[in-house]
């Protein structure tokens, strides 16, 4: 009874104790494995397995690095570009390069009978490229249709909206009609010779 007693005294008293003392006495009520609520506590710095993970989270989510943006250009060989989706520009043409021949068809370009004009910029030009030649890949007629000439196939890609339009003296005389279609002609399944807007009468 007598240390009942003094515990509870204890307990009462530990406050003015500490006043008096200026020191920070044990508590008897903080249960254990508890953190007793005094000023200077602060939340656990996460050790180097909590900030592992935690980067790790933020690694897992769905960013999409720069280079993995439709027609960007990539030197492999001397003067040979690989895009995003792996087509391969290489020295040739009047132009001196297949890149310089297909942005031939940013403008327009009326001493010729017929020239399909696409819109946008180079970097535009190049991704409607690469996202029609990823379009080959997954679809059939008829969105995409194809013929073989000696080692070169020409697709025929509908993109489903406009890409460009038709010009040269045709399609002045015929007010530039809108092209959704794109005719891209590759030789040894991924060396772009050529690529351009087209206009594809509905049946």
């Amino acid at each position: 009874m007598i240390l009942v007693g003094l515990v509870i005294a204890y307990v009462f008293l530990q406050p003015s104790l500490e006043r008096w003392l200026r020191v920070e006495l044990p508590s008897l009520t903080d249960e254990p494995g508890q953190v007793a609520d005094h000023a200077d506590a602060r939340p656990a710095e996460p050790t180097s397995a909590t900030r592992e993970s935690h980067d790790g989270t933020l690694a897992a989510d769905p960013v999409v690095p720069s280079n993995d943006k439709l027609g960007e250009l990539r030197e492999t060989d001397n003067h040979v570009f690989v895009s995003t989706a792996g087509l391969r520009y290489r020295p040739g043409s009047q132009e001196g390069h297949r890149i310089d021949h297909v942005l031939r068809h940013s403008q327009d370009d009326t001493s010729r009978p017929v020239h399909g004009v696409f819109d946008g910029d180079r970097d535009e030009i190049l991704a409607v490229i690469d996202e029609a030649y990823l379009i080959t890949q997954e679809r059939g007629p008829p969105d995409v249709t194809s013929e073989e000439q000696d080692r070169r196939t020409v697709w025929t890609i509908d993109l489903g909206r406009r890409i460009g339009y038709v010009g040269g003296q045709s399609g002045q005389r015929k007010n530039r009609p809108t092209a959704h279609h794109i005719k891209l002609i590759l030789e040894n399944g991924s060396n772009v010779v050529s690529a351009y807007p087209v206009r594809v009468s509905s049946r």
